[in-house]
């Protein structure tokens, strides 16, 4: 991990790589990626549309309106996105808008993790089960206080195998 690693790096990646299919950045827990944000990720998606594996560790300016960007861009193409973030850091938020546009955008998507988000409310269960993610075999909300029945998320991702609710998450 290196948290020295800023926007101008997407510059690079737009130029330099013709395809590309995954892309992991992040921090560490104890030093946390502050110079990756939203306009990084708008100059990536202007030319790579075909990502297929994205993952965000420790990203503190990496919130809803990243994921949005992701998910109205890379739309048929995301399987995987991960975000994980530590609730003792001051971070962008990630809320139940984002949830909803990747519900919506994504119904490719086979795993979905977003880990120390506290931002959502009775909605993501709703949004995530709204009958679009059929493929979503893996999601993982550890360490973010779901409130909400889990019976809209059953049954609208039939595919799902492994739901991971560890830490602080509460469910009905």
């Amino acid at each position: 991990r290196n948290n020295k690693i800023t926007n101008d790096v997407f510059n690079i990646l737009r130029s330099d790589i013709q395809v590309m299919e995954g892309l992991e950045l992040g921090g560490k827990p104890t030093e946390f990626q502050h110079n990756i944000s939203l306009d990084g990720i708008e100059n990536l998606c202007e030319t790579h549309r075909s990502i297929k594996y994205i993952t965000f560790e420790y990203c503190s300016k990496i919130g809803s309106e990243t994921i949005m960007k992701l998910a109205t861009t890379l739309h048929d193409s995301l399987r995987h996105l991960s975000i994980i973030r530590n609730f003792n850091e001051k971070s962008a938020r990630i809320d139940d808008e984002a949830t909803e546009a990747l519900a919506t955008c994504c119904p490719n998507l086979e795993h979905l993790e977003i880990v120390y988000s506290r931002k959502f409310d009775e909605r993501i269960c709703r949004n995530l089960g709204n009958g679009n993610l059929l493929r979503l075999q893996v999601l993982d909300l550890s360490y973010c206080p779901i409130q909400c029945s889990m019976e809209p998320l059953i049954k609208g991702c039939p595919d799902l195998f492994e739901l991971k609710l560890a830490g602080d998450s509460f469910i009905r």
